[in-house]
């Protein structure tokens, strides 16, 4: 027998653990793109980059679910933002395999290419990661950020205040 939902150190905390942990998966990620290029170091990228935008994406459902924002109100938000059909693509290909259910861009790719501007007389030479989503190549980068920046922008228009996240079995 369990302590119930609300005392599991999954879900104490709501939605605001949720968006804590999903910023984790974020930091994760930047960190291991400034490690030095190898495989471990590539797959730890692309790894953490997966998880990120799953947990990015259902931090749509933390909120609906937990009482926080209504759902149409929530979408209607989230139309306005063209990386979160990304988000949503890339967390349901993660989940499901195969896209069916309307995906903007059911065949995205993610890879890895060499960037010679990178190299300096005593670093290795990086790797850029990158998404080829809707035919266009993306640097992974900026939709990391810009999909957290999404969040804290929507959160904030409902005056829902990351400040006082309890910090508890974050």
């Amino acid at each position: 027998m369990g302590f119930g939902q609300n005392l599991s150190a999954d879900t104490f905390g709501g939605w605001k653990n949720h968006f804590q942990r999903m910023e984790r998966w974020k930091q994760r990620c930047l960190a291991a793109l400034e490690k030095d290029y190898g495989e471990e170091a590539s797959c730890d990228v692309v790894d953490f980059a997966l998880s990120y935008f799953v947990w990015c994406h259902s931090m749509r459902e933390w909120l609906t679910e937990g009482n926080a924002i209504e759902q149409s109100v929530l979408d209607e938000d989230l139309k306005k933002h063209a990386e979160w059909k990304i988000c949503r693509d890339i967390a349901n290909r993660c989940r499901h395999y195969n896209l069916r259910m309307n995906p903007t861009d059911k065949d995205w790719s993610i890879g890895r290419e060499f960037d010679p501007f990178a190299t300096s007389e005593n670093a290795l030479p990086r790797y850029k990661i990158f998404l080829i989503f809707n035919d266009e190549k993306l640097e992974l980068v900026p939709i990391l950020t810009n999909t957290h920046q999404m969040w804290k922008s929507i959160l904030s228009a409902h005056g829902l205040n990351l400040e006082t996240i309890n910090e508890r079995f974050a």
